[in-house]
């Protein structure tokens, strides 16, 4: 087994990893259902309700749906690769969801967008000034959208149309996000 190095990610497969059930050994299976590229798979959002996988591709510019059941396949915006590219999807990264049949939150560059779980283009909102590097992106049950902006190094809040800032500056970029649902903290890495 080969160790990746500090600062090296290794994000090559996207695998399903299903829990033990009394016909199963005491330990998580992990199957793959997608074999792509490192610098092509980059966002990940499940919807319970639908039982589906949303993923970006960056490479193709364009967000898809695994349904988990089927096997299927399929581009959310409208079944088309070029219509990501025709929204101005400017490689499409990192993703959050507010719930089962909520919009899906993604970042670009240096913007937000939102999708309908329908494929239509709901929403964008441009960070205000800076490098402005979206990373990993939160969404609470009240509708705030918490964001990991790597180029400010800062946290920043998306709440009733507005930006503003919510931890930093900080002395390292924040890079992930979690949300505690028990106790409505935020957590955050560097």
């Amino acid at each position: 087994m080969t160790i990746p190095q500090p600062g090296l990610w290794l994000v090559s497969l996207l695998v399903l990893a299903t829990g033990a059930n009394a016909q199963e050994l005491a330990f998580p299976r992990v199957t793959t259902i997608f074999d792509g590229h490192s610098t092509d798979m980059w966002g990940l959002v499940y919807d319970p309700g639908k039982n589906v996988l949303f993923y970006s591709r960056t490479n193709s510019e364009d967000i898809r749906e695994y349904n988990l059941a089927s096997g299927a396949e399929s581009l959310v915006t409208d079944g088309s690769a070029l219509l990501g590219l025709l929204q101005g999807f400017d490689r499409p990264s990192f993703m959050a969801s507010a719930g089962s049949g909520q919009n899906i939150i993604f970042s670009e560059f240096s913007k937000l967008r939102a999708i309908s779980p329908s494929g239509s283009l709901e929403s964008s909102s441009t960070f205000e000034g800076g490098a402005n590097l979206p990373r990993a992106i939160v969404s609470l049950p009240d509708g705030s959208v918490y964001v990991a902006d790597s180029g400010d190094d800062v946290i920043m809040k998306w709440q009733n149309g507005g930006w503003e800032t919510f931890a930093g500056p900080l002395t390292l970029k924040p890079f992930s996000l979690a949300y505690n649902t028990n106790d409505g903290i935020i957590y955050f890495a560097v």
